[in-house]
């Protein structure tokens, strides 16, 4: 097979994945005509661009290259302390909240606040084709979501620890899998949706909404 022939060339790839994201993050796969993305990488590449694989591969590439990007998201929360410093707990609660108030924003859609104003252009698209992957992932495409959920796992895992010390390995995934479980729900719930993704959102309902979780997740930790 020449691939030179059957592969796009690496920069009509890139646009091709960029204007992908741009169009998924607002629009569900059945709506969404492979013509509108084959005029994102320019006319000559149309041909390539159809021997990519078809829309079913444009889309499972794009998804892959935003959950990367939003998972990576996680290193611009508060690193968590270790577990002998002085200020462990204080430390380790600060870095909690702030966890659970960056996996809201991203269930509701939005940009986190942590994140800088330099990545924020670029990651709305990456947050929205996200949060909407996870409102209904499509079959096959499930563990893509991985590389969004390892980051924060791996965070909350810390924060559990400085928390409680004494928990083992198992303890600490389980009460890990249970806060996330908790906002999940939140995001999946169908009573909610209309206020998650109602627009314009309100600073103040994610205020809250961070709030109502730390405490409630905070009292599970220590109990």
């Amino acid at each position: 097979m020449n691939l030179a022939v059957t592969t796009p060339p690496i920069h009509s790839q890139s646009e091709l994945i960029r204007t992908a994201i741009q169009v998924f993050s607002t629009r569900r796969f059945e709506e969404v005509d492979i013509h509108e993305l084959v005029e994102g990488v320019g006319a000559d590449y149309g041909r390539d661009v159809f021997r990519f694989g078809g829309k079913e591969c444009i889309y499972a590439a794009a998804l892959w290259v935003a959950c990367r990007q939003v998972g990576q998201l996680a290193s611009f929360l508060p690193g968590p302390p270790g577990i002998r410093d002085r200020e462990a707990t204080v430390e380790a609660a600060m870095a909690l909240r702030e966890h659970i108030r960056m996996l809201l924003s991203l269930g509701l859609g939005r940009v986190p606040d942590a994140v800088p104003e330099a990545f924020r252009g670029q990651e709305r698209a990456n947050v929205l084709f996200v949060a909407r992957e996870m409102a209904s992932p499509r079959a096959g495409l499930e563990s893509f979501l991985l590389e969004v959920v390892g980051p924060f796992t791996d965070h909350l895992a810390q924060c559990v620890r400085a928390l409680r010390p004494d928990l083992d390995a198992e303890a600490v995934i389980r009460m890990g899998l249970s806060v996330h479980g908790q906002i999940l729900f939140l995001n999946g719930n169908p009573a909610m949706v209309p206020l998650l993704w109602d627009q314009p959102y309100r600073d103040g309902e994610l205020d809250s909404l961070t709030e109502h979780y730390f405490t409630f997740c905070l009292k599970g930790i220590a109990a």
